[in-house]
């Protein structure tokens, strides 16, 4: 199983908070993922919380022996919008990933549960057999607001997360396996027990490279995330990521996390 990006981000995304403060915060965390033991790429997350308001942005590249043995790759995401204790609420989420020599853009308002407006840079029309119907673009995330709601809403792990991304509309399947001692898990810094969640994925609509799961003989291993508490709050992280590609076992690890008062850039950043 190669593990998509549609399906990795949301995963990460779970580093994000459960809950928000009344008073203006920012979070700055690291996250670095290997493959067959070979360091990958590295996810920098900001997000910043006023009152039940939220930005958050995310910056990854690859690293390491990734970086010098295969093609270019990065990505920039951005969600806003506000919370709840049913989720994330989306205002806005937009995509820049760029993959060997080519820049794929895509911004998203919402305009409550219906995707008010979409914008593609370069202009993209699917083909008759990919298009994606608005019913099923309703009540959907854009992938890093996906995770933000995956980690936010208490019934999330019992209800698939619908995702759209400008070209692909997937469900994120999320599971409850079981709990470990932070310790156990090998978890620093982490108090108490980790959740464990295996986490997969559902072709809805929408244009795929690879073929469907489904005619493969066996059905694909599920990620397996480890969510345990970092800090003095109730929030639940992803302290620890594992699934099985055909390059070897994928592995993730919160390298750096901060919790830190506003600045005046977070402030401008939130249109104080």
């Amino acid at each position: 199983m190669h593990p998509s990006p549609a399906l990795l981000a949301p995963a990460l995304a779970l580093l994000l908070p459960v809950t928000a403060s009344a008073q203006g915060r920012a979070i700055e965390m690291a996250y670095e993922v290997s493959v067959a033991g070979f360091n990958g790429f590295v996810i920098d997350l900001v997000a910043r919380f006023d009152g039940d308001r939220y930005i958050v942005d995310t910056n990854s590249y690859k690293i390491g022996v990734l970086r010098m043995l295969t093609a270019r790759y990065g990505g920039r995401n951005r969600a806003w919008g506000t919370l709840s204790d049913e989720g994330a609420r989306p205002a806005g989420g937009s995509i820049a990933v760029e993959n060997r020599d080519t820049l794929r853009c895509w911004e998203v308002r919402y305009d409550g549960s219906r995707v008010a407006h979409e914008v593609h840079d370069p202009n993209y029309t699917p083909k008759p057999e990919h298009e994606i119907a608005d019913s099923d673009k309703t009540g959907s995330f854009d992938p890093l607001t996906a995770g933000f709601h995956l980690a936010f809403a208490r019934d999330a792990c019992e209800r698939p997360i619908p995702i759209f991304d400008g070209r692909r509309r997937i469900d994120i399947l999320v599971k409850r396996v079981g709990t470990e001692p932070a310790r156990d898990a090998a978890i620093e810094g982490a108090r108490g027990d980790a959740v464990i969640c295996e986490v997969t994925s559902r072709r809805v609509a929408g244009e795929f490279q690879a073929a469907r799961p489904e005619t493969e003989r066996q059905p694909p291993r599920p990620l397996r995330a480890w969510l345990a508490h970092l800090d003095s709050s109730n929030a639940r992280y992803i302290a620890r990521l594992e699934a099985d590609t055909g390059f070897g076992t994928l592995r993730g690890r919160v390298t750096r996390f901060r919790e830190r008062a506003f600045t005046d850039e977070d402030r401008a950043a939130m249109g104080r």
